[in-house]
């Protein structure tokens, strides 16, 4: 009996405080959006600029890499 009267209690002033509603629904929602955001999209290619660099290493470089070396 005693346990459901803290719970209601406890749920009230839950409820009655904005902030921690706030907290509770439209920080993850704003978490979410952003890492949706971020990680939506097409890969990522950069493109690599070598200078004097040997003939041997620059060839391993281009079979590795999907785009030609600048």
């Amino acid at each position: 009996m005693r346990v459901w009267a803290i719970m209601k209690r406890i749920m009230q002033q839950f409820l009655r405080d904005k902030r921690s509603i706030a907290l509770l629904i439209i920080a993850p929602m704003l978490v979410l959006t952003l890492i949706w955001l971020v990680l939506d999209g097409d890969d990522y290619h950069p493109e690599i600029a070598v200078q004097n660099l040997p003939s041997s290493m620059q060839e391993a470089l281009q079979k590795g890499l999907e785009k030609d070396l600048v």
